[in-house]
């Protein structure tokens, strides 16, 4: 009982040193006095937060994880309100020896009627699609006929399709080795459904056509990119928390061998996950792919203050302190130091919240919160469990803890260290300041590093056939120019003045290194009017070709332009660029284009595209975060100066959180890394 006194005169003291405004640590202290109540709250209020946990929504949309107020956002949206059949495009490439053959053509067109008569498949376009040069007053016909007699002359058919500069390189090409041909199904989703659901029903087509057939078929673009990741990402929280746990659990009956101790343990962690989840969907924090790190950063941060709580308890249980007796002193000598760390983790992710870029903003906040409900789930539920659970088993505890070598070797080892660290501290500190040093220079040297592919499996189907496309096309990434003018009244005359701008645009996209192959209505003047008389501006000729324009199906003419809102789109392709190419592309292409809008009044221009935001969005969020990390250090460091009113003890502090950070940019250097989200 002396020794109970003594333990609380020392916690008061400890508590009286840091000299904090308020006790805490008074919510673990009522769960101690009364365990069965506060278990049955801790129940109660679960069952209360199990009707938000179905209004939990996942986000995997790439363009909307990239949703900010920027004009980099805005222009995409213009884009998909212009030309929404150029948004979210699904490629599906089919490879066979050969296309010149009958049966062959046939399956092919058989897979594209599917895919064309699916549910939720607005638009889809390929060699099918293609037709007959314009011709005034006549109905142009498809180039492959819709019922190929067995008499057709098939060579010849596909001789005229390649022929067409849609076609050229873009519809369809010959494998690295001259052995296969490869032609593409473009598909655009309809907006109106789930772009995963799309994606898996295209795929059991692809995956029954592929058995049946023999052709080798392969998925890409972004709704696939975007499916795959919703897949990884939803297996990775599953891998991560389960391996969270198993390997906390392991750890933990490692040292104390008890399995009491391993549910006092675990439990807390359950209950800060499951109000987490509850927690985002009541406040509508959706899920998304940076997300998923926020789960087992939770998971830790309860384990960490559990096994806090538990080591001091076990350390007054060996002091011959009853179990009630001891969860006091444990929660009254932990319960602050977890509460400031609690307190400087959720303002430094409240600090990293602070920025116009959605996905920074959704991980600072929904950490804040579920680091907040860690600490409650720690402080309330380990002393409340602890009582109940150990309170039958008191006279066994000691003597399990005396005889358990996993303990009394961690003690061993920390009592070593402590007492080597002590005697050569000076030494110490030089040498870590030292490293500290070289790992500042060694993380000073990272740069931001992002590409599309890197978000999705390395064995994943969209990356494996966007690489190969990109051997044989040069990539299938769009870009996306938009031209617009100032129209009048009479929209054939505006358009007629700006058509040497779009000649000149397309020059502009074609003559850049990095893009392979473009479209826009350039490229089906050759095709649309009389090649030698195409290379003319004169006005005939080019109302001619507005005519042949406009005589195009409707579908078709939407790709290339918008005449309510006198806007024409060029698409120009890319491999899979680094973000900072795409950047430093978007940055050429506007700096070029920008000298066109002079000669041309009333011609404006923007580049955009899938690719391009996720390239601007995912540096501006990399270095985002890299700041927003630097200024979570000295809010860190700020607070704890307060709160233990001690210059000295802000300073010690502040070498280990910059040693975390750094020595982990300098892991990520020496291996050959860059700032990336996982590094970050």
């Amino acid at each position: 009982m002396n020794h109970h006194k003594n333990s609380e005169k020392a916690i008061a003291s400890q508590r009286a040193g840091i000299r904090l405004p308020l006790a805490f640590e008074y919510p673990g202290v009522l769960a101690v006095n009364n365990p069965i109540v506060t278990l049955i709250l801790v129940f109660l209020l679960s069952i209360f937060l199990g009707r938000f946990i179905v209004e939990l929504e996942v986000e995997n949309s790439l363009s909307n994880v990239f949703n900010s107020n920027s004009a980099a956002y805005q222009e995409l949206a213009q884009l998909k309100q212009s030309f929404p059949q150029s948004d979210d495009i699904i490629t599906l490439a089919v490879t066979a020896n050969s296309f010149e053959d009958l049966k062959t053509l046939e399956d092919m067109r058989d897979i594209y009627y599917e895919i064309t008569l699916l549910e939720g498949v607005a638009d889809t376009f390929s060699i099918f699609n293609i037709h007959e040069r314009y011709k005034p007053g006549y109905i142009t016909k498809p180039l492959i006929p819709e019922i190929l007699p067995v008499s057709a002359d098939i060579s010849k058919i596909m001789g005229e399709v390649r022929k067409h500069p849609l076609v050229q390189g873009r519809l369809f090409t010959k494998s690295n080795d001259g052995k296969k041909e490869i032609t593409l199904i473009i598909i655009s989703p309809d907006q109106r459904f789930s772009l995963e659901k799309i994606v898996y029903d295209i795929r059991n087509i692809v995956t029954n056509f592929e058995k049946a057939r023999g052709l080798r078929l392969g998925l890409t673009g972004t709704p696939v990119i975007t499916a795959e990741l919703a897949y990884q990402s939803s297996r990775d929280r599953v891998l991560f928390l389960s391996l969270g746990l198993v390997v906390g659990s392991i750890v933990c009956f490692l040292f104390f061998r008890r399995f009491d101790f391993l549910i006092i343990a675990n439990v807390p962690a359950f209950f800060c996950l499951y109000w987490s989840l509850c927690t985002f969907g009541a406040i509508g924090i959706k899920i998304n792919p940076i997300m998923t790190a926020v789960l087992p950063l939770l998971m830790v941060i309860t384990y960490t203050n559990a096994m806090h709580i538990l080591f001091v308890l076990r350390k007054q249980l060996l002091d011959n302190c009853a179990i009630v007796s001891a969860a006091l002193i444990a929660v009254r000598a932990v319960g602050p130091a977890c509460f400031i760390s609690a307190l400087t983790t959720i303002l430094a992710f409240i600090s990293i919240a602070q920025t116009d870029a959605e996905i920074i903003r959704t991980f600072g906040f929904a950490a804040a919160v579920g680091t907040m409900l860690s600490y409650l789930s720690a402080i309330i539920v380990v002393p409340a469990l602890a009582v109940v659970l150990l309170c039958p088993k008191e006279s066994s505890l000691k003597e399990s803890f005396i005889e358990n070598a996993g303990i009394l070797m961690l003690d061993k080892i920390a009592n070593y260290l402590a007492s080597f660290v002590v005697v050569r501290a000076r030494a110490i500190s030089a040498v870590s300041l030292f490293f500290l040093g070289v790992a500042i220079y060694l993380h000073a040297s990272l740069t931001p590093q992002y590409r599309l592919s890197d978000m999705v499996p390395t064995d994943g189907e969209a990356k494996i056939v966007a690489e190969d496309l990109a051997d044989t096309m040069g990539g299938t990434n769009p870009v996306y120019v938009m031209l617009f003018w100032k129209g009048d009244k009479d929209f054939r005359n505006s358009f007629l003045q700006i058509l040497p701008a779009i000649t000149e645009a397309d020059a502009i996209l074609r003559n850049n290194h990095l893009i392979h192959g473009a479209w826009s209505l350039e490229t089906l003047k050759p095709f649309l009017v009389d090649s030698n008389k195409a290379r003319k501006v004169e006005s005939g000729v080019s109302t001619s070709f507005l005519d042949a324009v406009l005589a195009l199906p409707e579908r078709a003419v939407m790709r290339f332009i918008n005449i309510k809102n006198n806007v024409t789109l060029l698409t120009g392709f890319t491999g899979d660029l680094e973000a900072k190419d795409f950047v430093a592309l978007k940055r050429i292409l506007e700096a070029k284009l920008s000298t066109i809008s002079q000669r041309y009044a009333g011609v404006s221009f923007f580049v955009t595209g899938q690719a391009v935001l996720s390239a601007q969005g995912s540096l501006s969020v990399i270095n985002k975060l890299y700041i927003s990390l630097i200024l979570a250090i000295g809010i860190v460091t700020t607070v704890i100066i307060i709160s233990f009113r001690s210059l000295s003890l802000g300073i010690i502090s502040l070498v280990p959180n910059l040693f975390s950070v750094t020595a982990t940019g300098s892991a990520l250097y020496v291996l050959g890394w860059q700032l990336e989200y996982a590094g970050i």
